[in-house]
């Protein structure tokens, strides 16, 4: 404790003596400053001063020089060089020429070379400066011109010795420091005293502090010294007489703590159980059945419905946006737990739904006893939403706060199963026309047929070709021939949406379509539709060029008769899709030869 308190002390006295050092190098750099300045100044003065006396007589002496005045005035400037700090005192003709003092011995070289002349041709009528001659030493000296009217009579030149001004300004300088060196030493006294006097309630208060043990009296922090020290005495009186007062409070809630940790942990398995599940499965159902669960385990409720934005297969999820809500195609929601196939029910109105979509609140209350919960993915795509249907019209906070706490990693969840679609997307969808590739559209072709073994129903399948595309693409280059397949793949998407149905590109400008349980007029009503649509199509393939396309199509029909239904019958699907596809191809070259942009379906007698 003994070296404890040596070494704060040392410390807050360092720490006092240091500003006072700072403070006195600081006032003694201003001091040495100012001194040499004013001894400076002190000397500059003198020379003006000098040089107003004399200049009257000298302006006599140079307008009317004789032997006399010449004599007369050089007795004058011995005796102010023998009475003042003077060295030398001189006055010079215009031309530089010493007139004064007697005998001339000539002017002093540097004030030749160097001036009067140059420097006062600036515009000064004097200039004082600091030169170096062999005789005397250094001097500061002044050169005055005796004017008369604009024309430069002559110069008065006057030296001073600066040897006496370093000396007084050198013994300045050593008594500043002596005064400065003995207000340090003082200081450093000083500052140690304080520093004992000022620490030492510091120290009563952490030795109060480091010895205190449960049981012992407060009254050793009623510390007295300084007023904060004091006072941090009596706050940590109070805060100790505070802790002992509510310890037993504390160990009651402890008590219940773990219980409803206990509690919690249990939950938490089941919680962590549901995210494991979320996180392994990539099915949209799936997922919701794993959602619902997480919901029902946390909040207390009669139901729970979770409704996602999906495609109409229910294969994809799809997300929400601004546009996509209100537009003239409403979104198609696949709810849990009651899932339908033509989204007829909703647990909610769907411009409430849509309202609590766009809110992008945490909770939305749809009427009293049921709230949303909007599932927004981890870069705040929207999905969908989650509708609680509570007991009472109030619900825990703590539990719906525990559900919102989680819906950022279900938001991640989701996020991965519209990532997995998407990859799976562009694994069986054609990169340029977004429409299903050859592989997997005649998959889904045989997937249709292997349902007609056990339902009684029909699959149509239209082939269409754009016609003259080879000239097209030789007329107006690869990019326009690109955009005309992109525009009729956007036709095909529009014109073909039952569930059920598909639409593929089957190759180069051929395109493939699945029509489920129509009859043969119903399926060259499709195809006529589509046909419709392309003859109003126009595709802008310049700033001011728009062209148009024409489409052949051929269509063939298979129909699953009662011998389908017996699974003992040999059914061998590849090969009635082969053979649709080529009851197609036939037909589709007939519309090419009957001269193109025509609907041919397939009959026996057909002739190509």
């Amino acid at each position: 404790m003994s070296s404890k308190r040596g070494s704060l002390k040392r410390r807050v006295a360092a720490a006092s003596f240091t500003g006072a050092v700072v403070l006195g190098c600081l006032l003694t750099a201003v001091h040495v400053h100012w001194e040499r300045a004013y001894r400076l100044e002190g000397a500059q003065n003198e020379i003006r001063k000098s040089a107003n006396f004399i200049e009257p007589q000298a302006y006599q002496l140079l307008k009317k020089p004789d032997r006399a005045s010449v004599v007369r005035y050089s007795e004058l400037a011995e005796s102010i060089v023998k009475k003042g700090d003077f060295l030398f005192v001189e006055i010079l003709d215009a031309k530089g020429r010493q007139v004064v003092p007697l005998p001339a011995g000539g002017p002093r070289v540097k004030t030749v070379e160097k001036g009067p002349m140059s420097a006062l041709s600036m515009g000064a009528n004097y200039v004082i400066r600091k030169e170096n001659y062999d005789d005397v030493g250094s001097v500061l000296e002044g050169v005055f011109a005796v004017m008369d009217r604009n024309k430069i009579l002559g110069y008065i030149v006057l030296g001073i010795g600066t040897r006496p001004i370093e000396d007084a300004f050198y013994s300045s300088i050593l008594m500043t420091f002596a005064l400065l060196v003995l207000a340090l030493c003082v200081s450093g006294f000083l500052a140690w005293k304080a520093a004992q006097k000022s620490i030492q309630p510091v120290l009563d208060l952490a030795h109060a502090v480091e010895t205190y043990r449960d049981g012992d009296s407060l009254e050793k922090f009623d510390v007295r010294g300084a007023s904060e020290v004091a006072l941090l005495g009596g706050r940590m009186k109070a805060l100790l007489q505070a802790v002992r007062s509510n310890e037993e409070k504390m160990k009651r809630e402890i008590e219940l703590a773990t219980g409803h940790f206990r509690k919690n942990q249990n939950e938490m398995k089941m919680i962590l159980s549901a995210f494991r599940k979320l996180s392994s499965g990539f099915g949209l159902k799936e997922a919701m059945q794993n959602v619902y669960e997480l919901a029902k385990t946390i909040v207390a409720c009669r139901e729970v419905h979770v409704i996602l934005s999906a495609s109409y297969d229910h294969r994809e999820l799809i997300p929400l946006g601004e546009d996509s809500l209100r537009g003239p195609k409403e979104p198609h929601f696949l709810v849990h737990p009651k899932p339908l196939s033509n989204d007829a029910y909703l647990p909610a109105p769907r411009e409430m739904i849509y309202d609590a979509l766009e809110k992008n609140d945490r909770r939305v209350e749809l009427s009293p006893g049921r709230l949303a919960c909007p599932l927004i993915s981890a870069g705040g795509q929207r999905f969908g939403l989650m509708i609680l249907e509570l007991f009472t019209e109030g619900a825990d906070p703590f539990e719906l706060d525990t559900l919102q706490s989680l819906m950022e990693p279900v938001g991640m969840a989701l996020d991965n199963l519209y990532l997995y679609s998407e990859v799976e997307k562009l694994a069986t969808h054609d990169a340029m026309t977004g429409l299903l590739n050859q592989q997997n559209v005649r998959g889904r072709l045989l997937e249709t047929l292997r349902l007609l073994r056990r339902e009684k129903g029909s699959v149509f399948v239209i082939l269409s070709d754009i016609d003259k595309f080879k000239l097209f693409n030789d007329t107006y280059g690869h990019l326009a021939g690109d955009k005309v397949i992109r525009t009729y793949a956007q036709i095909l998407k529009a014109c073909v949406k039952r569930q059920g149905d598909h639409a593929g590109r089957n190759g180069g400008e051929e395109f493939l379509v699945i029509l489920r349980n129509l009859a043969e007029d119903e399926a060259a009503a499709a195809a006529g539709k589509i046909q419709k649509e392309v003859r109003s199509a126009a595709v802008k393939i310049a700033e001011n060029q728009e062209v148009r396309f024409t489409v052949s199509f051929g269509v063939a029909g298979y129909a699953a008769g009662p011998e389908s239904s017996d699974p003992a019958a040999p059914f061998n699907e590849t090969s009635v899709m082969n053979d649709l596809l080529e009851k197609a191809d036939k037909a589709l070259y007939h519309s090419k030869r009957a001269g193109r942009d025509r609907c041919t379906v397939w009959t026996p007698g057909l002739a190509v």
